[in-house]
């Protein structure tokens, strides 16, 4: 089966935290990135461990437009990831995702 669903960590990943301004700046190269996977036909979501109000707040303003996201899953902070609740509310077979 081919990937239908990119589930993106936010910090760390889209939004660089090893700024020197604290600034989070996104990725060099990640409008471009979220563009092309559109083009392509697949849907993005965001998997952050990070408050979803906090999540959206920091990508509007590194220039991000949520409307890129179909959907914003936040994730337990105190466990590893768990992207079951993302398959589910896809309904997709695990290998659809990509993460």
């Amino acid at each position: 089966m081919e990937t239908e669903i990119v589930a993106l960590d936010v910090y760390g990943t889209m939004l660089a935290t090893n700024d020197p301004d604290h600034e989070l700046p996104p990725r060099r190269g990640l409008i471009e990135l979220l563009d092309r996977f559109l083009q392509h036909g697949l849907t993005l979501c965001t998997c952050s461990d990070g408050n979803t109000t906090t999540v959206k707040m920091h990508l509007e303003e590194a220039g991000i437009k949520l409307d890129y996201f179909d959907e914003f899953f936040q994730m337990d902070l105190n466990a590893p990831k768990n992207f079951i609740p993302i398959i589910d509310h896809y309904k997709i077979d695990p290998s659809q995702l990509t993460v």
